[in-house]
């Protein structure tokens, strides 16, 4: 290999993991609250609202378990409807970078300069993992809820948020810690379909 090939290959190579990096940073700071939520407004739990929570939890379920290309022939009315087309590369060629000039669809520059080149794919990532991350952040909240030191703080009458916020979410950010290195390889996976 060329040494030129060698710093095109290393260039792309950061760019993705720079991508990759927000996404998922990106995904965490939505993720989490949301799954927060789910986990203590279920029915019986420290905040409990089971309406809000159905209507969000099938949202969230909706997300995670329908394949990528299942929902890409799913927004084709939504495409057809702002851009007239569902042609994808029309789509964002024409509409979005040409009509509304929002952002540039191909490319990629160094520095603050490349920001616009980063909104849509980053976009892409944390939609895309928002599901699995939301549902991972609930169960490692429904595992630390259901300990028995929780039933000890309630029974020496600790409150609510105080339980939520300096027991739970203390011990649930071992696990929380751990995800980036997961979500790391799930993007860069999604960087390459994409």
């Amino acid at each position: 290999m060329s040494a030129n090939l060698i710093n095109m290959l290393l260039e792309a190579t950061l760019q993705t993991l720079y991508m990759v990096a927000i996404s998922g940073a990106l995904g965490t700071i939505f993720g989490l609250p949301i799954g927060v939520y789910l986990a203590v407004s279920q029915r019986g739990e420290l905040l409990s609202s089971p309406a809000v929570n159905k209507v969000l939890g099938l949202v969230v379920n909706a997300t995670r378990s329908v394949p990528f290309i299942i929902l890409v022939v799913a927004i084709i009315p939504f495409t057809r409807l702002i851009a007239g087309t569902s042609i994808g590369a029309l789509v964002g060629g024409c509409y979005l970078a040409g009509k509304l000039d929002w952002f540039p669809v191909h490319g990629y520059e160094s520095g603050l300069a490349g920001i616009p080149y980063l909104v849509l794919p980053v976009l892409i990532g944390v939609v895309a993992g928002l599901g699995s991350n939301v549902r991972f952040y609930r169960t490692v909240m429904l595992d630390e809820i259901n300990c028995d030191y929780i039933r000890t703080a309630y029974a020496k009458g600790v409150s609510t948020p105080r339980v939520l916020f300096v027991h739970v979410l203390k011990n649930a950010m071992i696990p929380v810690r751990k995800k980036p290195c997961v979500i790391l390889a799930g993007h860069a996976n999604l960087s390459a379909a994409v």
